[in-house]
């Protein structure tokens, strides 16, 4: 965002599996977790009394997002009807909204491919022209053995 002097910087670890399962798990500035199996979504945020669980009903929108980093996750670009796709040089996708109302939220958004065959290696999300939030993706490993209880349960 423009009026801030720094950007925002958190980091954390995020967790996928084809069956679209994740966790997306910051570690700080504050800890946040935010799990998705079977087609729910949970989130945990720690305050003064440890991890407490969010309102499920304030969590919609948070479960279109983590739909579409899902899509995203498994190559599937044109799914959604909102959004065009178009691959670019150099690996990069640009989604732009397809319909005038979606491109007053989101301008557009960049997924940046990774050298690596099925590695993405950010997401750009671009508000307007001063603002915007990426996600870097370091350190990925493809494959690993993931158990279950990491996509249902606050460790």
């Amino acid at each position: 965002m423009k009026i801030l002097a720094r950007p925002l910087v958190s980091k954390g670890v995020f967790y996928f599996r084809t069956d679209g399962a994740l966790r997306w798990e910051y570690t700080e500035p504050v800890r946040s977790i935010l799990l998705m199996a079977d087609g729910g979504v949970r989130r945990f945020i720690e305050g003064k009394a440890g991890l407490v669980e969010e309102d499920t009903a304030r969590l919609q929108s948070m479960r279109v997002v983590m739909g579409e980093i899902s899509r995203w996750l498994r190559g599937r670009f044109n799914e959604n009807p909102d959004f065009e796709a178009v691959l670019s040089a150099g690996g990069e996708i640009v989604l732009t909204p397809r319909q005038p109302s979606m491109g007053r939220i989101i301008d557009r958004i960049v997924l940046q491919l990774s050298e690596t065959p099925g590695v993405m290696e950010s997401v750009s999300i671009y508000e307007g022209a001063d603002s915007y939030t990426r996600l870097t993706f370091r350190e990925t490993v493809l494959n690993p053995d993931l158990d279950d209880a990491l996509f249902r349960k606050v460790r």
